[in-house]
């Protein structure tokens, strides 16, 4: 996985997150008096429903699924810093390379990454197969 794949995971779950914990606010408004509303509760059946009771159970499996984002969260952050510190080991050239490759939003060919470091196009591949550690790309 590069770090550009990892930053858009990353992005959708934080928008995966904000859309869980706006289900949770609305649960909760459910639960929380209503100063406005001088109706009685309509009651089905004649008889009252704990309404503490009930957002505890359908909170339940949103706040599984909250656990469960912020974890993934926590494991791509980690993997994007340690991508990045072992991408700074590398000299300044192959640290381009890589930047250039993964990163940078636009879509830079093998040639005009070869261009923009001035060396060869086969010398950036192997830099950057060395750097990913596979045969071929």
């Amino acid at each position: 996985m590069t770090i550009k794949e990892a930053n858009n995971k990353l992005e959708k779950i934080d928008h995966d997150i904000e859309y869980w914990l706006r289900e949770k606010e609305i649960e909760l408004s459910n639960v929380l008096p209503k100063a406005l509303d001088t109706t009685k509760e309509v009651v089905k059946g004649g008889r009252r429903v704990d309404r503490f009771a009930k957002y505890v159970t359908e909170v339940e499996p949103i706040d599984k699924e909250l656990n469960k984002l912020y974890a993934i969260k926590r494991n791509l952050e980690e993997y994007i810093e340690k991508e990045l510190h072992r991408l700074g080991k590398y000299r300044e050239v192959e640290q381009l390379i890589v930047y250039y490759k993964e990163q940078c939003l636009e879509n830079y060919t093998w040639l005009q990454i070869a261009q923009k470091v001035y060396y060869s196009k086969e010398q950036c591949q192997r830099i950057y197969k060395k750097w990913k550690r596979e045969r071929n790309i």
